[in-house]
């Protein structure tokens, strides 16, 4: 087993390999995922990139059946897009340090903390 995790530690680091089709194929292996989508993803809609309106600390959710979709913006001119499908509810759950649980999440099992 730690042979495995060895050798697919570096592609579940990052988020190049994520996507929508990616995430569905793991759900169809029931695995989950919470990682973080690039810019460039053609499948993110276009008002969840970056936009000097969106106000700091703000989130944008999108839902499928089984996948969500999330814009936060920490900082003005910023927006992280997270790809869970653990997290189905737009309900802002925030702790002391005005976090989405989805992020907290993610803070809390990847390397590379959000915000």
């Amino acid at each position: 087993m730690r042979v495995v995790m060895d050798l697919v530690e570096p592609y579940f680091d990052d988020n190049f390999f994520t996507s929508t089709p990616f995430t569905e194929y793991l759900l169809c292996k029931k695995l989950t995922l919470v990682d973080t989508l690039r810019a460039n993803k053609r499948e993110i809609p276009h008002h969840f990139l970056p936009n000097p309106q969106r106000k700091e600390i703000s989130s944008i959710f999108g839902f499928t059946k089984d996948i969500t979709i999330v814009a936060y913006v920490p900082k003005k001119r910023k927006a992280i897009v997270l790809l869970p499908t653990q997290h189905h509810d737009a309900t802002l759950h925030e702790n002391e340090d005005s976090n989405l649980e989805i992020i907290q999440h993610y803070n809390e099992t990847k390397p590379h903390k959000l915000v």
